[in-house]
């Protein structure tokens, strides 16, 4: 838990290290699988010749599909988070 103040700016927030769910998928049993997600403020995206800016993108692993249904307008729902640098 992180309840602070870094240059005046008031910073109130949770977070765990980014080793945490595969470690505790490895130690424990009774863990199925694990996600993890970070959002990042505007980012610039390139997709073929367009660029533009995502103001609310979230990171996450391939686990993602696994527990948040959404529905799929094109595409196959197994290959789109399958490696680096793919979005959905």
């Amino acid at each position: 838990m992180l309840n602070g103040k870094t240059g005046g700016q008031e910073i109130v927030g949770a977070f765990t290290p980014a080793i945490m769910g595969p470690t505790m998928l490895e130690e424990f049993p009774e863990v199925e699988d694990f996600l993890r997600m970070t959002g990042s403020g505007p980012t610039v995206v390139e997709y073929d010749a367009h660029i533009f800016t995502e103001d609310n993108l979230i990171q996450t692993d391939s686990s993602f599909l696994n527990f948040f249904t959404i529905p799929v307008i094109m595409g196959d729902p197994q290959k789109m988070l399958n490696a680096p640098h793919k979005a959905v």
